[in-house]
């Protein structure tokens, strides 16, 4: 008697824990199933019996079979006991193995009859794994559905916490934050998500990585990047605290990077993403490694480095990439084709257009994704001049629903303001300028970039904490050490009076050195503080003069409505060279370094304005091959102006109808510590008295040439080539990169 007593005990504490058994335990509830005689204790018995068969590890059918016996068993007898409590049990763990066996109609039937039944005891902990249960049935991508699951969930988090169960509530809260995330609900997820934490923390439950990413990507959604950025930096301090090599450090890396990345810190983006493709080519995860290889593509080119997006989506295995699912396989043909576009690879381009345009259409791409899709392709047919299918899908976009304040609303209204300029809608393309500067502004602004660098700061700080704590350890036992040696030494020294002058003059002078290293200390903080001020206000007054130049460029725009069409084209030219200028102090502001530019970027996309506004009859493709190197602002002005020039006269006389494939072909090359710039074309050519008759172009290049100190070569056979070699200004990243040895002059 005694035996059944404490045996009912341990069968109760199983109940009310909820606890998955072990062996051992299974066992006990074998001998108490032997010596109990009563209907009801009977029952509870052989229920956890059957969950102890479902839950153990692996999916054996001998486990299913086992648990389905002892069900079938414990539901005749309830059938005389009646209790609501066992029977709603006996269905939950029933439609539990339902599903696990594949037959899910019948697992969701036994679970909808197991809710009112454990709705009417006062044990809510199988309510709420009821309400999970149900909820696993309903589809996050149906929106009717997913607010089922929504309240199911909510459900079953109030159940675990009316059983006291808090780390199952703290599971059940992140699930509806992560829900809450899926419906765009995203101020909602925040407070729910804060809520799982306090949960989890107050279950001792440590491994909270998982709600400190869903976080990050709530407040980012909400533009409170920083929170975003400390959230995403606590978790991936979480998950290396806690050895975490799962595909969530895939998740969380993906994250940070995609924040830098809206930042402008595209290097460092590229960091984090090359560390989160790392961790899903090693799970072999086909969609995380296509989305992730997508992220630093789109980094790449953000840069104007199409090569190294391309040679990356070709890095990656073949069984990734050769068959994948639509919205892979519009992740990858949306990098391979602006890709192509920037190397000026028609072919290529028309290809990829095509697989995008097949595949952004299938249901199950997302909206976002979607709208950034046809942003693209918008833009590829605005640049081949065919304008009604560059409206269809700038029409698409506005179809859809996305965060207005997003790097893809950027873009589309770049589009719009060129389309309307283009339709001669000058008041509306006005109105979209203003509105793609005033998103790109409210993207990336210095408060921002500031304090992304202070919490990366504080992130590396911390992390490195633990080691820096077992060093002072160290040091201190050594420390001690040399004190006993020293006392040693010190006794035995005769001079006690010679010894205490020594020591007193050595104090003097230590306190004298204190002094002045206090006072040094002071002065470098006060210069420091002047140096990053003096930063500070240039980076502000290159950005308020990049806005001046791109008012100045509407409304010259809008002038040329008014002019006949060579003072169209004096004022499309005037634009090209404001637009160089301007691009110049864009990239100042937006750069660590106010006073150089990357020349390769700078240059990139100074010539894809040119082609943009130039390329009116036909397409021409520009082929570029630009070393990265960081000039001087002193050269970069001049050099942007050199390429406008010869590009926009290029476009203007190089080409007639006898070539059939115009190619312009744009290179820079630093060697020997000299720079050379070539710009050639195929086109006709010109006689030497015409070049003598060239005008102000030329005299420009000339004038801008001699400014640099640069040597100025023009060829014409079998098209024109002009050849600028100078001795370029670096700065010390450049020169670092190049391996050559710095000096300051």
């Amino acid at each position: 008697m005694r035996l059944i007593l404490v045996l009912l005990g341990v069968a109760a504490a199983f109940t009310s824990a909820a606890q998955e058994f072990n062996r051992l335990q299974a066992d006990s509830l074998l001998q108490l199933l032997q010596a109990t005689k009563a209907s009801a204790p009977k029952v509870e018995i052989l229920t956890n019996l059957a969950a102890y068969h479902i839950f153990k590890p692996g999916e054996n059918k001998v486990d299913l079979d086992s648990a389905n016996t002892l069900l079938q068993e414990a539901t005749q007898l309830n059938q005389s006991a009646r209790i609501p409590f066992f029977e709603g049990r006996l269905l939950l763990i029933k439609a539990i193995m339902l599903r696990e066996q594949g037959n899910e109609a019948d697992g969701r039937k036994a679970v909808e009859q197991a809710i009112p039944l454990l709705e009417q005891s006062t044990y809510r902990y199988h309510l709420g794994r009821a309400y999970n249960e149900l909820g696993g049935y309903y589809e996050w991508q149906d929106k009717d559905q997913l607010r089922q699951r929504i309240v199911l969930t909510h459900k079953a988090a109030d159940a675990f916490l009316q059983a006291g169960d808090i780390e199952q509530q703290g599971h059940a809260l992140r699930m509806l934050g992560d829900l809450y995330g899926v419906n765009r609900e995203f101020p909602k997820a925040l407070v729910v998500l804060k809520e799982a934490v306090v949960a989890y923390q107050a279950a001792g439950h440590t491994k909270l990585q998982g709600v400190y990413e869903l976080m990050s990507r709530a407040s980012m959604r909400v533009t409170d990047y920083k929170s975003a950025i400390v959230y995403g930096l606590l978790a991936l301090k979480v998950a290396k605290a806690e050895q975490d090599s799962s595909l969530q450090l895939a998740t969380i890396n993906n994250s940070l990077g995609n924040l830098y990345r809206m930042a402008g810190r595209r290097e460092t983006a590229i960091r984090y993403f090359r560390d989160a493709l790392g961790v899903a080519l090693h799970f072999d995860e086909t969609s995380n490694v296509i989305s992730i290889a997508y992220n630093i593509g789109l980094c790449y080119l953000d840069l104007g480095q199409p090569r190294e997006a391309i040679n990356l989506l070709q890095s990656i295995p073949v069984h990734h990439t050769s068959d994948p699912h639509p919205i892979g396989r519009t992740w990858l043909s949306t990098i391979y084709m602006r890709a192509y576009e920037l190397q000026g690879q028609e072919d290529s381009v028309l290809r990829h257009r095509h697989a995008l345009e097949r595949a952004v259409v299938d249901p199950v791409v997302s909206q976002d994704l979607k709208y950034a899709a046809y942003v693209v392709l918008g833009r590829n047919y605005f640049g081949r001049q065919d304008l009604p299918r560059a409206l269809h899908f700038l029409r698409q976009c506005d179809s859809l629903e996305v965060p207005p304040i997003s790097r893809p609303a950027a873009d589309r209204a770049f589009l719009a303001y060129k389309l309307d300029s283009a339709q001669g809608r000058y008041r509306e393309a006005l109105v979209n300028l203003n509105l793609y500067k005033s998103v790109s502004d409210t993207l990336f602004n210095e408060v921002k970039f500031r304090q992304f660098q202070q919490l990366e700061v504080e992130y590396e700080t911390s992390r490195k904490a633990d080691s820096i704590a077992l060093l002072t350890q160290k040091n201190d036992l050594q420390s001690a050490s040399l004190r006993v040696a020293g006392l040693t030494r010190d006794i035995t020294i005769s001079g006690i009076v010679l010894s205490a002058v020594i020591i007193g003059l050595l104090y003097r002078q230590y306190r004298l050195k204190q002094q002045s290293n206090q006072v040094i200390t002071g002065k470098n903080n006060k210069l420091e503080r002047l140096v990053k001020e003096k930063e500070w206000l240039l980076k502000e007054v290159h950005h308020r003069v990049k806005n001046n130049l791109q008012t100045i460029m509407s409304l010259l725009e809008m002038q040329s409505n008014a002019v006949n069409k060579d003072a169209q084209s004096a004022l499309l030219t005037s634009q090209n060279r404001i637009f160089a200028t301007s691009l110049l102090h864009q990239k100042l502001y937006r750069s660590d370094n106010i006073s150089s530019v990357n020349i390769a970027t700078y240059l990139s996309e100074l010539i894809q304005h040119i082609k943009d506004a130039l390329e009116v009859e036909r397409p021409i493709a520009i082929m570029k091959d630009i070393v990265p190197l960081e000039l001087d602002v002193t050269q970069g002005v001049p050099l942007g102006l050199i390429v406008n020039e010869v590009i926009t006269n290029t476009f203007k006389y190089a080409f007639n109808d006898s070539i059939e494939h115009p190619v312009i072909t744009v290179s820079l090359t630093h060697q020997d510590g000299m720079a050379e710039l070539l710009i050639a074309d195929n086109g006709i050519g010109f006689r030497r008295k015409e070049e003598e008759s060239m005008g102000l172009g030329l005299e420009l290049v000339m004038g801008l040439a001699t400014d640099i100190g640069a040597t100025v070569s023009i060829e014409s056979s079998q098209g024109t080539s002009v050849r600028l070699r100078f001795k370029p200004r670096l700065s010390l990243h450049s020169m670092v990169s190049a391996g050559e040895e710095y000096a300051a002059v």
